[in-house]
């Protein structure tokens, strides 16, 4: 997904699930491959925000893994966090998770259904010359009941661009049929029919329309639009109903 941003800027959001850990390793490479292949499309000036549940553990080395850790990382890494690692280094991206310091509740996405350990398997990848951009990114429960998941959520420093839509409003012209209750404009109407049926002996309703909406045109003519202040018209009873109400607020 991409947002237009305020300045001309452009931000592009990848969503992604990565194999777990029991996938076979050319399902890994494979998705690697592919989620690569999207990081590269994506132009470099765009703000690039890679999301995703990637059944990986990256740990805390970050000396081992500078700037792709940060010095808040969680236990150890696993084999696909290896491999995360290895793609984040290839192409210059950053683990937010691990960049903040706070409690490693606030860190933990999902609950091992055996052990009962949390871990950190979901991400929020940018690139690392835009870290700048992040403020926070931490793991947030669920609000009305219990789950073994936990959302990541980041802020950051963007201004969206208001959509702005142009409604261009064609009005059409009202005929001021008012006018066909006078007798005279009655005959002039009569008479321009007749003269258009006289001569033309179409059975067409196309052509039917025409005539009758050229004879009222020429007879009957539109309408004058003249704006007028409601207020002014019904000056009397409003003042009345105002002075009521102001007379019961004070009583």
């Amino acid at each position: 997904m991409q947002l237009n941003l305020e300045g001309g800027h452009t931000a592009t959001l990848i969503s992604c699930y990565a194999p777990t850990l029991g996938a076979t390793f050319e399902e890994k490479i494979l998705f690697y491959e592919q989620l690569g292949d999207a990081v590269r499309s994506t132009p470099h000036n765009h703000q690039l925000f890679v999301l995703g549940d990637f059944n990986a553990r990256v740990g805390k080395d970050h000396i081992l893994w500078p700037k792709v850790l940060g010095r808040n990382g969680f236990v150890r890494e696993n084999s696909n966090g290896i491999m995360l690692l290895e793609f984040c280094t290839e192409h210059n991206l950053v683990v937010t998770n691990t960049v903040f310091q706070q409690a490693d509740r606030k860190k933990t996405s999902w609950k091992h259904p055996r052990l009962g350990h949390w871990h950190l398997i979901n991400y929020i990848l940018i690139r690392q010359c835009d870290l700048c951009l992040a403020r926070l990114t931490k793991a947030v429960r669920a609000s009305t009941m219990w789950s073994d998941h936990r959302l990541i959520k980041m802020s950051v420093f963007l201004t969206v661009k208001p959509v702005r839509r142009h409604h261009k409003t064609v009005r059409k012209a009202k005929l001021d049929v008012t006018r066909i209750t006078e007798p005279s404009a009655r005959n002039l109407f009569r008479e321009a029919l007749c003269g258009e049926f006289s001569t033309n002996e179409s059975t067409e309703w196309s052509d039917f329309k025409q005539i009758v909406e050229k004879a009222a045109v020429n007879v009957l003519g539109y309408q004058r639009i003249k704006h007028r202040d409601w207020f002014d018209n019904q000056d009397t009873k409003a003042r009345g109903l105002l002075d009521n109400m102001h007379s019961t607020h004070l009583s």
